[in-house]
């Protein structure tokens, strides 16, 4: 995989090559001797010339500022009533009750260790809904699918191609 200094490197490379034969054809038209409207890419000799803009390829350098004035502090905003601190309208852990459950993932694999033959992914998050875990989610179906997911790549859980069953990664 090519690094960021070598694919600006290539890119810088394909722009001069190209701006060759945009002069090539440039020339070409000056020679015929029409001049097309806005002017050619490249100067008719005796036109005056504008330098070429530097590049720099690698890591940029830091402009010196000066430093700013110091800032007043900020001022706390006037105290909101209990029903105003979220903002959202989503309730708080504390609120909802969240903070009592396990974690997700705990939860996911203890059903996986109950179920003999496995579980499929619908089953997981009927199973999960049944034991009383509670979440704000609005698609609950994709939390559980990615919680499956880090399981798996942390090789806790492994799922049965055949069926599309996990299973906990030592009973398997």
């Amino acid at each position: 995989m090519a690094t960021d200094l070598e694919q600006a490197i290539e890119l810088i490379q394909q722009k001069v090559a190209k701006q060759k034969e945009l002069d090539e054809i440039d020339s070409k038209i000056a020679e015929l001797g029409v001049i097309l409207p806005g002017g050619n890419s490249t100067p008719v000799s005796g036109a005056p010339t504008k330098p070429a803009p530097t590049v720099t390829v690698g890591k940029a350098t830091e402009a010196k500022t000066k430093p700013s004035a110091p800032r007043a502090p900020r001022s706390k905003p006037a105290a909101a009533s209990d029903a105003d601190k979220r903002g959202r309208g989503r309730p708080s852990k504390a609120e909802s009750g969240v903070d009592k459950q396990p974690p997700l993932e705990e939860l996911l694999l203890e059903l996986v260790e109950k179920a003999k033959h496995g579980l499929s992914l619908a089953e997981m998050v009927e199973l999960a809904l049944k034991a009383g875990y509670v979440s704000t989610s609005k698609n609950f179906h994709n939390m559980v699918q990615q919680a499956v997911g880090r399981m798996m790549k942390k090789k806790v859980l492994v799922r049965d191609n055949d069926s599309m069953r996990y299973f906990k990664k030592d009973a398997a």
